[in-house]
């Protein structure tokens, strides 16, 4: 599991979701989607088994065994070396748009999960399923999202509305400097104390 250091754990992620997915050993690669939900199970990637266009590199989980990931990442990171200077070479967006490429290449097909057919069953009609352009390829990935709702991201502002949070983690992402993302953990929490380990448990 990868995590930056402004992703706070509220709770014990291992004791939810992303626990729970892990040890069905069902999943190469498990990512944050990039924006917020305010309803529980609500967001597309979950209800349909849609993957997103572009995830969050802020905090996900890989298997050992993802070797069709793991080599995305190298392809992306490689890519990133010699796109540095370019606009839109940051690697996130690289990392995304080489997932994407190689489906329209037919070089990797992907299986996503969807609480259609229950939350830790990989999706058989989704938009990333084998079709009939894709099913040959040589290699596979099965993928799942963690709910916004539980696992948000610093860009929806709107979650500071929502009076009954839940979250599990927060990402104070989408904002530059250390005062900057100590405002939005502050207001992450209803109590405003999301900026105080002392306040919650994550054990």
């Amino acid at each position: 599991v990868f995590s930056d250091v402004d992703n706070i754990f509220y709770e014990n992620p291992f004791k939810h979701d992303l626990g729970r997915m892990i040890k069905t050993q069902m999943y190469d690669y498990i990512y944050q989607a990039n924006g917020a939900s305010f309803k529980k199970r609500s967001h597309t990637c979950l209800t349909k088994g849609h993957m997103v266009r572009e995830g969050n590199t802020g905090f996900y989980y890989l298997s050992r065994n993802a070797t069709v990931v793991k080599n995305i990442m190298e392809m992306s990171i490689e890519t990133c070396k010699s796109h540095s200077s370019l606009k839109g070479g940051d690697d996130q967006s690289i990392f995304w748009n080489t997932i994407h490429d190689m489906r329209k290449r037919n070089t990797v097909s992907y299986q996503h999960c969807s609480i259609e057919n229950g939350y830790d069953v990989i999706s058989s009609s989704n938009t990333t399923k084998k079709t009939a352009s894709n099913e040959d390829a040589p290699f596979s990935a099965r993928m799942c999202c963690l709910d916004p709702y539980y696992y948000p991201i610093g860009k929806e502002s709107q979650i500071y509305q929502v009076e009954q949070r839940e979250f599990v983690t927060y990402h104070a992402n989408f904002v530059t400097g250390k005062e900057g993302k100590i405002r939005k953990l502050k207001k992450a929490r209803t109590d405003m104390t999301g900026w105080n380990p002392n306040q919650f448990n994550a054990s």
